[in-house]
């Protein structure tokens, strides 16, 4: 990489030798970085409704809706897990969508998570072991969305999570 800086009129190679160009790609990394953490997506709506299986002692539980809109052009997008009360649940995109690999600016997605309750013989439910997993991220909001981006770990911060009438199917 070849570094010229106009003021003192001199080329140098690989590292700035001259204060000015110090100065100017320090104030490059520092710009650099707001770009970096520019959000991917906005989140549009967030649901969650619990469900009940219609015969006795098949299960429950609780499906999570997220509408998202991409801001800029998205390659080699990949959900990983919605993290809610600190439980891990699989994070898809739903419909045709979830084989695209690239998605353009204003596009819709729609995420999919499901967090089932199995029913032993008597109707209680039967305590699934955890893989002890902790979040990527701290967060004191009602959920958190990972995903991979160009072999990056990304997260979203989700704010509120509307609660929908439960369903009981039959």
């Amino acid at each position: 990489m070849i570094f010229w800086c106009k003021r003192c009129y001199d080329i140098y190679h690989l590292t700035p030798k001259c204060k000015h160009m110090k100065v100017y790609l320090s104030i490059l990394i520092f710009l650099s970085a707001f770009a970096v953490s520019a959000q991917d997506f906005e989140i549009v709506e967030v649901t969650s409704q619990k469900w009940t299986a219609g015969t006795a002692k098949t299960g429950r539980g609780t499906d999570y809706k997220i509408k998202l809109v991409c801001k800029k052009r998205l390659w080699r997008l990949k959900f990983d897990k919605l993290w809610v009360n600190n439980d891990a649940l699989p994070a898809v995109i739903a419909t045709d969508l979830a084989n695209k690999k690239c998605f353009s600016k204003k596009d819709t997605i729609i995420v999919n998570a499901v967090k089932k309750v199995k029913l032993d013989r008597y109707g209680d439910p039967i305590v699934q072991t955890t893989n002890n997993q902790t979040p990527p991220v701290k967060f004191d909001t009602p959920a958190l969305l990972t995903y991979k981006l160009r072999k990056r770990d990304k997260s979203i911060l989700i704010q509120q999570i509307t609660k929908k009438k439960k369903v009981f199917h039959r």
